[in-house]
């Protein structure tokens, strides 16, 4: 919020508004006489401040029905925004006032004075009200939004206005959806969002993405193949590829609809282009979080039940190299944080998920359910893999799928309690709940042959498993 001195914004502004109401025509009169000043005629004997004090009033008298009293005060006003000098300049002052409390004829009016000289917002209430009128169906206003998305002059001035075009593409997608698309494919095509975004605000043009994906899902698949099929992605198009993935946590009906056909339409292509093989993975995704999204992703196709799905994406993504040990990571990071650097060093654990492999680890336990019986074989195997990691922080995650397997390895089936969880033939069931203990105490002889550190750390966590 801009707000004037204290003098002009509690003292005179109000002294003159009230003398306004009760004598229009005199106060008129004085405040064309003695209040208002053209920019080139301002001095200590006419100051600027008093064309602010007397702002309020031209402007209700613009929002006047009567066509010569509005187009007199719009001169006034036209000189006022056009203004780039002040403390606080005074077109900030009327457009804040403008953007909540004028007709929409009247805001694009004075709006259109700075458009149509500055190209670019002047400030983020010029923004703000041409957005506004975009929403309300206003078609100029749609027109310069559109513009705007394609003119790299608008991300200059809007990152240090910090104002978001995200934002206004959101509030067009409900009833202007082919203009919200436009500007959408303008921004993430421009050179501001795949070189100059920061990262972080990419994860907000993902979620978008799956946005626009639940509106229409022919759409949102052409732009991720759009995508899909560039060369060389940098690092914030591999984020808003991978990341556009994830939806909602809810288990409803249509979500879980909604998972099936990514994984279909999407998903399971792209791993199967790349020939399922972590190597051309890397190399076409090289940021380890983008990828830790396909984790993720298997995740929310776990809690859905589609196990079969999950557990595919799992054994693709269970041998990428995130996380890297200390000194392997070929980017480099100096003084990036390593879990298992700090379990080495310094006997610091973590109750976070994080990289690719951890949330392979993470995801696997939500595999060991009813719904999971014909996979129990793999998912043993997997463990496996998880369970022996290099990285000690993988072994600690790779304690929630092994402490569930332990857990059930010798459990019945619930209306039927002569077969085992794991498989309809007892001996095969018996020979892999062995497989399992062996597994658990594998990994419990092999972090007591670990340094002192490795040991406090890891001792909870190999505790559920062994306790079981």
């Amino acid at each position: 919020k801009i707000s004037d001195r204290h003098f002009v914004g509690y003292i005179l502004a109000p002294a003159l508004s009230n003398y306004y109401q009760r004598n229009r025509h005199k106060a008129w009169k004085f405040i064309l006489k003695d209040c208002i000043t053209k920019e080139n005629s301002v001095s200590k004997e006419q100051p600027d401040f008093l064309n602010r004090a007397a702002f309020i009033v031209v402007l209700n008298r613009f929002k006047s029905n009567n066509k010569e009293v509005a187009n007199a005060a719009f001169r006034i006003l036209k000189e006022f925004v056009l203004s780039r000098k002040g403390i606080p300049h005074k077109s900030e002052l009327i457009y804040q006032e403008v953007s909540s409390n004028a007709p929409n004829n009247k805001k694009w009016r004075l709006v259109s004075l700075s458009i149509k000289k500055f190209k670019v917002p002047t400030s983020p209430f010029v923004e703000q009200i041409v957005s506004d009128l975009a929403r309300d169906g206003h078609t100029k206003s749609k027109y310069i939004l559109r513009q705007w998305s394609k003119n790299p002059d608008y991300y200059k001035k809007t990152k240090f206005l910090g104002n978001d075009l995200i934002g206004h593409i959101t509030s067009l997608l409900s009833n202007s959806f082919e203009d919200a698309i436009e500007m959408f494919e303008n921004y993430i095509n421009g050179d501001y969002f795949i070189n100059n975004l920061d990262s972080f605000d990419v994860y907000k043009v993902a979620g978008l993405l799956n946005g626009i994906f639940k509106k229409d899902f022919t759409l949102g698949l052409n732009i991720l193949n759009g995508l899909k099929c560039k060369e060389n992605l940098i690092k914030n198009q591999q984020i808003l590829l991978c990341f556009s993935l994830l939806g909602s946590d809810d288990k409803n009906t249509d979500e879980c609809e909604w998972y099936k056909r990514i994984y279909e339409d999407f998903v399971d292509v792209f791993l199967e282009e790349l020939g399922n093989d972590i190597i051309k993975i890397y190399g076409k995704i090289p940021h380890s979080n983008a990828r830790e999204a396909f984790a993720q992703f298997a995740e929310k196709l776990a809690r859905h039940k589609m196990l079969n799905k999950a557990i595919r994406i799992i054994k693709v993504f269970a041998e990428d190299p995130d996380p890297f040990l200390p000194g392997e990571d070929p980017e480099d990071k100096k003084g990036e944080y390593s879990h298992h650097k700090k379990i080495v060093e310094e006997a610091q654990g973590t109750s976070t998920i994080n990289s690719v492999r951890g949330w392979c680890a993470w995801t696997l336990a939500h595999c060991v359910i009813l719904e999971g019986r014909k996979y129990i074989s793999e998912l043993i195997d997997l463990s496996v893999t998880l369970s022996q990691d290099k990285d000690y922080y993988i072994r600690h995650m790779a304690c929630f799928p092994l402490s569930r397997l332990v857990r059930f390895r010798l459990s019945h089936m619930p209306e039927k309690k002569s077969v085992l969880f794991f498989s309809d033939h007892k001996e095969i069931g018996l020979r892999m709940a062995k497989r399992v203990e062996k597994i658990a105490l594998d990994l419990l002889h092999s972090t007591v042959d670990s340094s002192v550190n490795v040991r406090k750390t890891l001792a909870r966590s190999v505790l559920s498993v062994v306790n079981n």
